[in-house]
């Protein structure tokens, strides 16, 4: 039994109660993929938050089994834990990573110390549903029929004893996953923070001086850059998260300036394309960081109206639309459900690709893109820039996850051209 042992343990390591706990998880393994043990073990090292893995043995209360086309195996880890993170949490993440390691499966998992994790095969389970049933009638007979056997005893219990074999007694535990991120620092990104970034603003709501300035600084030299006749600006101002209390590590400084896009010239949206270009290069090309946070800019029409539930203008230094915490409400639920999904398929572009299937993986690369696409702008429409669907978005970028697609779509395009000119 893991019960005793296990609790005993955590309770001699000083730094559980800390920032540390034991996570143990029944992982099945295919066959001829996966790797060895070592391998395997090296590969769930590797997670960020795991510091030790190893196999748990039978006689620790472990499962080590080999069938003929996969093996299955208990793993003891150790997790450190961030502050601010749930352990469920955090043991959810560390098993969806397993999950995608190639051939590996976890079956159960627990990080509670007196748990017990066991495997039940269907034979097993076969058995255990027809078990009272037949006992009933095997004791039902004879001159001590619905008795244990002699004068006086009582009638035994349908129950299997709690020495019977594995799936017939025993705690089992049934996981659901709900929520699949790829880090802790992706889960806690998306936390209601207790007051506006105080690198940005100062007692408590006003823009720090130095940041203003800067800003502004750089929202002007890039509209004089573009030498465009009457592009007056009409402001500039601040939004998204750090203008609002979800702020984190991940976020960036989103300046839009705006203009009268009637003013440059009739057709509005040629305007809009022309500005878009213009404002990604800039920031393709420029890695401008004001109090660590990068610089985005954003061109925008004087009567596009806006998402977001804080907006500061840099001009006239005062609040348009001043955010509120107490109405803030992210459903981290929903937007890993999202991001999960979308993350699964950009994995399949990027198999497409490593298998030279260059096609395919830029037609499938080119509706995930899409998709994403509407997804945000519906999201944006109906319930603004805190949107389960614009957060799964920023999910996908905080992860790496748009990166590789965009990536993976381009060279797969790249690669596709090229061999259709050799042949």
């Amino acid at each position: 039994m893991i019960e005793n042992n296990l609790l005993a343990e955590d309770k001699k390591d000083p730094s559980y109660h800390q920032e540390t706990f034991n996570m143990f998880a029944l992982v099945r393994i295919q066959a001829g993929k996966g790797g060895n043990r070592d391998q395997i073990k090296n590969d769930i090292r590797a997670i960020e938050e795991v510091l030790t893995a190893r196999p748990l043995e039978p006689h620790e209360g472990g499962v080590q089994k080999e069938f003929d086309t996969y093996a299955l195996s208990t793993l003891k880890l150790r997790v450190k834990l961030p502050a601010g993170v749930r352990r469920d949490a955090l043991a959810k993440q560390i098993v969806d990573l397993i999950d995608d390691m190639d051939g590996l499966t976890v079956r159960m998992h627990t990080s509670e110390p007196a748990h017990e994790i066991r495997e039940e095969e269907e034979i097993q389970k076969k058995y255990k549903r027809g078990h009272a049933r037949k006992k009933k009638r095997l004791i039902g007979k004879g001159g001590n029929r619905d008795t244990g056997g002699g004068k006086g005893h009582t009638r035994p219990s349908m129950k299997r004893s709690k020495s019977s074999p594995r799936g017939f007694g025993g705690l089992e535990e049934k996981v659901k996953i709900k929520i699949r991120p790829t880090s802790a620092k992706l889960i806690t990104s998306f936390e209601v923070q207790p007051i506006l970034n105080p690198e940005i603003w100062w007692e408590g709501d006003q823009m720090r001086p130095e940041v203003r300035h800067r800003l502004e600084e750089i929202a002007e030299e890039f509209i004089e850059k573009l030498d465009l006749p009457n592009a007056d600006i009409k402001d500039i101002i601040l939004t998204g998260s750090l203008a609002n209390y979800n702020w984190s590590d991940y976020s960036d400084l989103d300046v839009h300036i705006v203009v009268d896009f009637k003013d440059i010239a009739e057709d509005e949206g040629l305007v809009k394309k022309y500005f878009d270009a213009a404002r990604g290069n800039w920031n393709r090309n420029h890695n401008i960081k004001v109090k660590g946070y990068e610089v985005e800019l954003y061109v925008q029409d004087d009567d596009e109206k806006h998402t977001s539930t804080g907006v500061y203008s840099i001009l006239n230094d005062t609040w348009e639309l001043k955010p509120s915490r107490e109405e803030l409400r992210i459903d981290k639920v929903n937007i890993f459900k999202k991001a999960r999904h979308l993350m699964r398929e950009i994995d399949k572009v990027v198999k497409h690709y490593n298998r030279g299937e260059y096609s395919e993986a830029t037609d499938l690369g080119s509706r995930i893109k899409g998709k994403i696409k509407r997804m945000r702008r519906s999201g944006l429409e109906t319930a603004g820039i805190h949107s389960a669907e614009n957060l799964a978005f920023k999910a996908l970028r905080r992860s790496g996850y748009m990166g590789k697609l965009l990536d993976t779509v381009g060279n797969a395009y790249d690669a596709q051209k090229s061999l259709a000119e050799q042949e």
